[in-house]
């Protein structure tokens, strides 16, 4: 069977949180972020209904092993609208083929049609890929590195 690339829906949000969850304890985020099941559900709602963001699903038959949610934002310096990955995820065992590549593809689809000049990734550090091996895979996709964040927790 194939996989879908399909926007989500309301119907969707109890499995792209647990999908998010997951991301969450499989990084590095998981020292940083504090997203309860609860918070997540109002983020994902939040997404679902804005008009600047987008989430899309992999649904191999009903199925749902993957997700990207993204999001516009107009760029501080240059006025440009840019769109930015807030989540790209897929489940392990349906990672190495190109459905992950086919979310990525829709996104940057979205964001162009809405007047979006760039697309931005984001490369997690953590148990599902070392920054190295990820932005590997996003310069392959065309993707020049530009900036590196670092966070502290301010509490």
């Amino acid at each position: 069977m194939s996989v879908t690339i399909r926007a989500a829906t309301a119907d969707d949000v109890p499995i792209i949180v647990d999908m998010a969850l997951h991301f969450q304890d499989t990084t590095a985020y998981a020292h940083h972020l504090r997203a309860t099941p609860s918070m997540m559900v109002r983020v994902v709602e939040q997404i679902l209904t804005r008009e600047d963001a987008g989430l899309w699903l992999a649904d191999n038959g009903g199925d749902v092993c993957g997700m990207l949610a993204a999001a516009l934002y107009v760029q501080p310096f240059s006025g440009e609208s840019i769109g930015a990955e807030i989540v790209w995820w897929m489940n392990p065992d349906a990672r190495g083929g190109r459905t992950a590549i086919r979310l990525l593809r829709e996104a940057e689809r979205w964001a162009k049609d809405r007047g979006a000049t760039t697309f931005q990734m984001m490369a997690p550090v953590g148990k599902t890929g070392t920054i190295l091996e990820l932005g590997r895979l996003y310069e392959a996709l065309h993707y020049e590195p530009i900036e590196t964040h670092y966070q502290r927790r301010l509490m």
